[in-house]
């Protein structure tokens, strides 16, 4: 909340400063309900992550929710029909390895804060879907994108 809310006033004054306004005009209206979602799955995330933190170790939080690149990659493949890049296989599988070895050698399943991981995984995931509808809206200014994406995460 307050992450968000202390930036809104900062962002008005660095559009006032850099494009002499105050309001914040989009090119496609369509940007206000794609910024609506990614905000949402931001939030998403941010709440999985969290809680996520009072399950599980803070270090395997945010280790597996920082593996959310190659949910991207993946999204990307399934959603858009980009491909990856040449290394994404050993890159997927060197991440995924380690991720399991973290989870398996913190002993994790055995202590039953497994659910911890498992929401990290998740809230990844919705990291990535964030992450990949901002990329999709090129046009418009990141100055745009940055203020409705922190506007609307503020509002949820």
């Amino acid at each position: 909340f307050w992450r968000m809310f202390l930036a809104i006033p900062l962002l008005i004054g660095f559009n006032y400063v850099a494009n002499k306004k105050i309001f914040f005009k989009v090119k496609n209206k369509k940007t206000i309900l794609y910024t609506a979602i990614a905000s949402l799955a931001f939030t998403t995330d941010l709440v999985l992550w969290h809680y996520s933190m009072t399950i599980t170790s803070v270090a395997n939080a945010t280790i597996i929710v920082n593996s959310a690149p190659i949910f991207v990659a993946l999204l990307a493949f399934i959603f858009f029909k980009e491909l990856p890049s040449k290394g994404f296989g050993t890159s997927f599988l060197i991440t995924y390895i380690g991720i399991i070895g973290l989870i398996i050698f913190s002993n994790n399943y055995a202590n039953g804060k497994l659910l911890g991981d498992i929401l990290c995984m998740v809230a990844a995931i919705w990291y990535a879907v964030y992450l990949l509808i901002i990329s999709k809206l090129g046009k418009e200014t990141p100055l745009n994108i940055i203020f409705y994406t922190t506007f609307l995460i503020y509002i949820n």
